[in-house]
């Protein structure tokens, strides 16, 4: 059995406040990892690897958690300078690989170029 892990991701607050609120979570086909995400929202600040803020009013994040230990993987902010958010359902889920996949829409621009080198 996998050890227990608590982790406090964020704490929500509302009435245009900043704000961080968790959407969806998934566990990876292996049993190996679990993956969390949400939204940041207001200039509300991630407390993982770090201090994350929201680039615009709403931004996206992804964090990757071991099962076994509750490390924490990796943590991933997605937004534009508009507001960026996740579907309610269905908005994580993992392929046969275990790697995240997002679905949810942009009021923004999250196109970007690739510069050749």
């Amino acid at each position: 059995a996998a050890n227990a892990a608590t982790t406090t991701i964020a704490n929500a607050t509302s009435g245009g406040r900043p704000s961080v609120r968790g959407v969806s979570c998934v566990v990876t086909p292996d049993g190996e990892a679990v993956y969390a995400a949400g939204v940041v929202e207001n200039s509300g600040v991630l407390p993982l690897s770090g201090t994350m803020t929201s680039f615009g009013g709403k931004d996206i994040y992804v964090v990757k958690y071991d099962t076994v230990d509750g490390k924490e993987g990796f943590v991933r902010q997605i937004g534009s300078s508009e507001d960026d958010e996740m579907a309610m359902r269905g908005g994580l889920l993992t392929d046969s690989q275990g790697n995240a996949v997002l679905v949810g829409h942009t009021a923004g621009s999250l196109y970007r170029t690739r510069e050749e080198s």
